[in-house]
């Protein structure tokens, strides 16, 4: 039953995609903006995947298995929803900000918003995985505090081997935000 269970997980993913390919994207496509659309399309596949895991988990469930292997099987899950929600929420929001931002940036007349633009979208992606990573390893059992605690000696330590580098690195950050020239000068 468990195994029937998986298999139906994964062929009722691929119903839903295929529904959401075949249907549900074409209702959201005649809408008046295409926000609805966007949406749709961003989060299919990471929906896909938790139907999947939700799958797994419930045929887990079916099985009597000891407690620890349980415990561990609930952390794994836990695990990969959380993965599964920052997949979505970073789509989402890489998308959103390529159909609003980006034609917003290229209509207006500064460079530095051009140049600032891929910069922050970069940014936004390393922290919005950072924070899913963060607290998908905290929700799986282990002691975060103290992981950052290791990265900021280690932090520190490669600060100070890396002082002149750091020191070119703020001193272009500033060259780039100041804008004594700007491209094609």
């Amino acid at each position: 039953i468990a195994l029937a269970i998986a298999v139906g997980g994964i062929v009722v993913a691929r119903l839903f995609y295929l529904l959401s390919t075949k249907g549900i994207k074409r209702l959201a496509d005649k809408a008046r903006t295409r926000l609805p659309y966007t949406i749709v399309d961003m989060i299919e596949e990471p929906f896909a995947v938790g139907i999947v895991i939700a799958g797994f988990y419930w045929a887990e469930r079916r099985l009597v298995l000891p407690e620890s292997v349980d415990a561990a099987f609930l952390k794994i899950v836990t695990f990969a929803v959380i993965l599964d929600l920052t997949w979505a929420i970073a789509r989402l929001l890489d998308d959103l900000v390529t159909q609003y931002v980006v034609p917003a940036v290229e209509k207006s007349e500064s460079k530095l918003d051009d140049q600032l633009l891929p910069v922050l979208r970069n940014v936004a992606r390393v922290l919005i995985w950072l924070i899913g990573g963060v607290m998908a390893i905290d929700n799986a059992g282990y002691n975060v505090g103290a992981i950052v605690a290791g990265l900021g000696i280690g932090g520190l330590a490669f600060a100070f081997a890396a002082q002149e580098t750091i020191a070119n690195l703020f001193g272009g950050v500033t060259i780039f935000i100041d804008s004594p020239f700007v491209i094609g000068d």
